[in-house]
């Protein structure tokens, strides 16, 4: 048998929960909109998607997040409505510790390029 030397995770789903209506409905607080609203113009629009795809910097896709909801919306307010929808998963506390030191491990993700700005923050 081969040792194992690397060990790749997906972010949401594996190692984190992510609520996206947590995050919605945050959003829609602080910018004083409907959470309707905010699904309307970020997901179903497609803006979510072109920031996942990497065709945003981290500083267009905010503006333009900001933009497309009508509220100067800071960072500290993103990254604030980011982590109150995610949540470390309970399979990854109880494996996690259980990876022996010397495996090397990497988190394979599609978020924007403001989650990788903030990635140790974040997660």
């Amino acid at each position: 048998m081969t040792d194992i030397s690397l060990v790749l995770f997906d972010l949401n789903g594996v190692l984190y929960r992510y609520d996206r209506d947590a995050r919605i409905a945050r959003l829609a607080s602080v910018a004083r909109r409907s959470p309707a609203m905010v699904q309307t113009v970020i997901w179903d629009s497609g803006f979510e998607d072109s920031g996942d795809a990497g065709a945003l910097d981290a500083i267009a896709y905010l503006r333009g997040f900001g933009a497309c909801i009508g509220y100067d919306l800071s960072e500290a307010e993103w990254m604030a409505a980011q982590q109150l929808a995610s949540t470390p998963s309970a399979a990854a506390r109880v494996w996690r510790p259980r990876i022996r030191p010397t495996v090397r491990c990497g988190v394979l993700t599609n978020n924007n390029l403001l989650v990788l700005r903030h990635f140790r923050t974040l997660y």
